[in-house]
């Protein structure tokens, strides 16, 4: 503004004649020319000129920065439509289903009737020729008392047979000899580990030695074998394996579980069974008819006890 007043002043004292003598009409265009040009441009009066919001303000050595995003306000949160439970609040506990009922009946009392089974010897053979239910000694006739290998014993209608020894120990019934025939035993052992035993005695040709025979037995773990002995090989005697000890789920292994183990002898035909499920069957001719009875024997638990709760017997049967 102040360069353009002098310049305005100056051309008044021109116009009005009242200017001194001096330079011409061209030197004062220069003069004015060079005024306007000595002064600075683009500069304004921080006192008049407007103020940009700082935010905006450009400086000379950087472009302009970008305003910052637009932030949108909350949004009003909804109270939830249910009433959260409170922390200590337990949830309900489920209701476990009802465990199911196997279609093999392996736990018995001495007055319980086994569930028969598809294939059951006991359901296609009818009543039993005869069944000792182990209420004394005199129903079938067993010997009392303790012997060398065993003791046995009746008390509250079972039949206990106590291993004394870690071989196999058995007792004979005496009142008769059976040749062809199915025969079951529901017994358990109260103690028990592993290979330790139980079974059925049959066909031993002498009472009195009892030093023949086949053993059908089960092990505490859940297998069944078939074996036959010979006492009278020299010099200690002959056991000799039939099968082998094989582990079935028919069994139900373990201590104080009862078991039904079944045998049908006819001819040389041994058909083996538990709890009325066939497990195999095997030919063998080396003894044909004799006695029968328990046996126990104890690999692992001192003084084992067998509980045999009843015993039957069908003559004759077709398989």
């Amino acid at each position: 503004m102040k360069k353009l007043a002098l310049v305005f002043a100056l051309l008044l004292i021109a116009a009005s004649g009242c200017v001194p003598r001096g330079p011409s009409d061209a030197d004062m265009a220069t003069r004015v020319a060079q005024i306007l040009t000595s002064y600075p441009t683009n500069t304004l009066n921080p006192a008049i000129s407007p103020t940009l919001p700082a935010e905006v303000q450009a400086s000379p050595e950087q472009p302009p920065t970008a305003a910052p995003p637009t932030v949108e306000p909350p949004t009003a949160t909804l109270p939830p439509t249910e009433t959260p439970l409170p922390s200590e609040t337990p949830l309900p506990s489920l209701t476990p289903l009802p465990s199911i009922t196997p279609t093999v009946t392996l736990t018995f009392t001495p007055s319980t009737v086994p569930t028969m089974v598809p294939g059951d010897p006991v359901g296609k053979l009818g009543p039993a020729t005869s069944t000792d239910p182990m209420d004394s000694p005199d129903t079938w006739l067993w010997p009392l008392g303790a012997s060398e290998f065993t003791d046995m014993q009746f008390k509250d209608g079972v039949m206990l047979v106590t291993a004394l020894k870690d071989i196999s120990g058995w007792r004979l019934e005496s009142k008769k000899t059976l040749e062809n025939f199915y025969m079951e035993m529901i017994a358990r052992l109260e103690k028990c580990s592993g290979s330790d035993s139980y079974g059925i005695i049959y066909r031993v040709p002498q009472l009195q030695p009892a030093d023949q025979g086949y053993l059908f037995g089960f092990t505490c773990d859940g297998r069944y074998y078939l074996k036959s002995w010979d006492g009278k090989v020299q010099p200690e005697g002959q056991m000799t394996t039939l099968i082998r000890p094989t582990t079935s789920s028919a069994i139900q292994p373990g201590e104080r579980v009862f078991n039904r183990l079944g045998v049908m002898a006819i001819g040389s035909r041994m058909i083996l069974y538990a709890n009325g499920v066939l497990l195999t069957e095997i030919n063998d001719s080396k003894y044909s008819k004799g006695y029968w009875g328990v046996f126990i024997n104890q690999d692992y638990t001192p003084n084992m006890v067998l509980r045999v709760d009843q015993m039957s017997y069908w003559e004759n049967p077709r398989p």
